[in-house]
C-alpha cells in the first residue's frame, strides 16, 4: 500500500482479536483487515507501519493495551464522549463499549430508523438505537465460543 492511498487506519481491540482495517479518508475503499490475537499485540506494534497513516481511529474494549497503542501512533479513541452523530438514551455512558457504540452508529448509518444491532464475539451484545440515532442501550450475554466451554464443563 502506498501512503498517498492509505490515509486512516481503523483499530478495533476486542477481548480475542484485534482487526486492522486500512482506509481512504471517506472510507469509501477499504483495503484488506489484518486480523490477529489480542494477546498478541504489544509484540505486533512495531510492526505495523504506523507511519503510513494520517490517523488512527480506534474502537477500544482493552484499555489496559490503549497506552501501549499510544507509544506507536497518535490515536483518536472512540468513546461515548467522542463519538459523533449518535446520542446516548438512558444509558450510563461509562457502562457502554466503544464496539457497540461503533456497532450502532454503523447499523443506524446504514437504515436511519429504529435498529437492533446484535454482535457476536466473545460476547454476545444487543443493541438498540431509536429511529431518533439515539442508543437506548442492550444486554450483554456470554459468545457461543464461552457458551459451548460452560455447556461442556456442567452438564
Amino acid at each position: 500500500m502506498q501512503q498517498r492511498d492509505t490515509l486512516f487506519l481503523l483499530v478495533d481491540i476486542g477481548n480475542s482479536t484485534v482487526e486492522f482495517a486500512p482506509c481512504d479518508s471517506t472510507c469509501m475503499h477499504r483495503y484488506p483487515s489484518t486480523r490477529l490475537p489480542t494477546s498478541t499485540l504489544i509484540h505486533s506494534l512495531p510492526t505495523l507501519g504506523w507511519h503510513q497513516y494520517q490517523r488512527v481511529i480506534v474502537s477500544s474494549v482493552v484499555p489496559s493495551l490503549d497506552s501501549h497503542l499510544s507509544q506507536w501512533c497518535t490515536p483518536y479513541f472512540v468513546t461515548a464522549a467522542t463519538i459523533p452523530y449518535l446520542k446516548l438514551g438512558p444509558v450510563n455512558a461509562s457502562q457502554v463499549g466503544a464496539d457497540r457504540l461503533v456497532n450502532a452508529l454503523a447499523a443506524y448509518a446504514i437504515t436511519q430508523k429504529t435498529t437492533l444491532v446484535i454482535d457476536s464475539g466473545t460476547a454476545t451484545t444487543f443493541c438498540l438505537v431509536s429511529d431518533e440515532g439515539v442508543y437506548q442501550g442492550g444486554a450483554i450475554f456470554p459468545g457461543m465460543g464461552i457458551s459451548a466451554q460452560a455447556l461442556h464443563a456442567y452438564t
